[in-house]
C-alpha cells in the first residue's frame, strides 16, 4: 500500500486499502487472543479438574464408607500431593504443544525454502582486466520457465568504442540480451564471449565493475543526490567526479537548483524528483564507476526531447572510450548509432546503420515509418488542441 501510495491517492482508494489493512489486523488480533487463551487454559483447567476430582472422590468415600473415611484420608492426601507436584510439568507440556503449533507455519516455510531446488549461476575464475575488441553472441538461445525461446540462435557483435542499438517490437528479446550480458541469466545454448573469453569463465565481480547498466525502472533510495550517484561504489563521495558525470548526464543543471544541491534528500524512491530527473541521476550513477561497457535499457524514455538530445550528444562523445549498447523502442534515439541490430520474435532479422537499413526498405524501414507516422499524428493533434 505504501509503495503504491501515489496511485492509491489518485484513484481515491484510501478507504478501501485502509479497511483491508484493519481487517487483516483484526484477524491477527483474534488469532493472537485465541493463542493466548489456549496457552493459559491447560494450567488452570488442569488445576480445576484435579481439585474437583479429589473433592468428588472424598464425597463418594464419605457416603460409601463413613466409618473408614479417616483411614482413607492419608492415602488421598498423598496422591493429591503427588498430583500437585506433577501438575506444573503437565501444564508445561500443554504450553509447549501450543508453542510448537505456533511455530509450525514458520518452520514449514523455512524447510521449503532450504530444500527448494534453485539454479545458482556459478562464478568463473578468470579476472577480466582488459577489454580490447568487443562482446560476441555466438548461436545464443534462451528461454524462461515457460520453455518458449525468447532468443533463438542469435549471432551478433558489440564492437568496442562503438554505439550499437538493439531495436524491435516488445517481446522481441532486447532486454533479455542485456540481462544475459550482466549474467542475471545464462544462455540455454550457445555462448557469450568478451574478446576471446567465455563470459561464464569470468569472475562476475570483475566483469560487473566494467559494466554500467541503466534500466527503464530506476532505483532511487531515500538519501542525498550525491549518495544516489555514488551508490556505494566508493566509501567516500568524490565530489568532483560526481559533478563531472552529472554534467555528462545533463543532471547538473537541475541538481544545483535543488534546495541543498547535491546534498538534497530526494525522498523514498526519489519521490521529490520527476521521472526524467530520476533517469538522469541513474545515468550519472552508471558513468560514475567509469565502465568499459555502458548499457542503456530504454534509459531515455522518460526524458523530454531537449534532454534526450543532450544525452545523445554525451553518448556520441563517450563512444571513443566506451562500448555503448542502447536498447530502444523509440527509433528516433538510435538514428546516429554506428550499428543497429533488429530483433523480431527472438531472431536477428536485420543489421546495419540507419541509412543502410532504410535503404533496404525491410523490417526496420517499416517500423521506423510507422513510428514517424504516429509521431506526426500526435504532433498534429496536439497543435490543433
Amino acid at each position: 500500500m505504501i509503495d503504491g501510495i501515489r496511485q492509491i491517492k489518485i484513484s481515491q482508494a484510501q478507504h478501501k486499502w485502509k479497511d483491508s489493512y484493519f481487517a487483516v489486523l483484526k484477524e491477527f488480533f483474534e488469532l493472537s487472543k485465541k493463542a493466548r487463551i489456549w496457552e493459559l487454559l491447560p494450567k488452570y483447567l488442569l488445576d480445576s479438574v484435579v481439585i474437583m476430582f479429589v473433592a468428588f472422590f472424598l464425597i463418594i468415600m464419605k457416603i460409601s464408607y463413613p466409618d473408614k473415611i479417616m483411614a482413607i484420608l492419608p492415602v488421598v492426601g498423598t496422591f493429591s500431593y503427588a498430583f500437585l507436584r506433577i501438575m506444573p510439568s503437565m501444564s508445561s507440556l500443554g504450553i509447549l504443544r501450543i508453542t510448537i503449533m505456533e511455530t509450525m507455519p514458520t518452520l514449514e516455510v523455512l524447510y521449503k525454502t532450504l530444500n527448494e531446488k534453485t539454479d545458482n549461476i556459478s562464478d568463473g575464475r578468470k579476472r577480466l582486466t582488459e577489454f580490447k575488441n568487443g562482446i560476441y553472441f555466438k548461436n545464443v538461445s534462451f528461454s524462461y520457465q515457460n520453455g518458449v525461446d525468447v532468443l533463438k540462435g542469435v549471432d551478433f557483435f558489440f564492437e568496442r568504442g562503438k554505439v550499437t542499438a538493439l531495436v524491435g517490437a516488445s517481446g522481441s528479446g532486447k532486454t533479455t540480451v542485456a540481462n544475459l550480458m550482466v549474467r542475471l541469466f545464462v544462455p540455454g545454448s550457445g555462448a557469450i564471449f568478451v574478446d576471446e573469453t567465455n563470459l561464464e569463465d569470468c569472475q562476475l565481480s570483475y566483469w560487473l565493475k566494467r559494466v554500467g547498466f541503466v534500466t527503464q525502472d530506476t532505483f532511487i533510495f531515500n538519501g542525498t543526490v550525491a549518495d544516489n550517484i555514488n551508490f556505494g561504489f566508493s566509501e567516500k563521495n568524490d565530489t568532483g567526479k560526481i559533478e563531472e558525470v552529472s554534467r555528462i548526464a545533463n543532471a547538473h543543471s537541475f541538481i544545483i537548483d535543488l534546495p541543498n544541491g547535491y546534498a538534497t534528500i530526494v525522498g523514498d524512491k526519489g519521490m521529490r524528483l520527476s521521472g526524467g530527473q530520476r533517469q538522469r541521476i541513474a545515468i550519472a550513477r552508471a558513468l560514475y564507476r567509469s565502465p568499459a561497457v555502458l548499457i542503456l535499457d530504454e534509459a531515455t524514455s522518460s526524458l523530454d526531447n531537449f534532454s534526450e538530445k543532450l544525452i545523445q550528444d554525451a553518448i556520441n562523445r563517450l563512444s571513443k572510450d566506451y562500448t555503448i549498447i542502447i536498447i530502444a523502442h523509440r527509433l528516433s534515439t538510435v538514428v546516429n548509432t554506428n550499428k543497429i541490430i533488429v530483433l523480431d520474435k527472438g531472431y536477428v532479422v536485420e543489421e546495419g546503420n540507419h541509412q543502410n537499413l532504410m535503404g533496404k526498405k525491410g523490417f526496420y524501414w517499416n517500423l521506423y515509418n510507422t513510428q514517424e507516422h504516429f509521431a506526426k499524428e500526435r504532433s498534429s493533434t496536439n497543435g490543433k488542441s
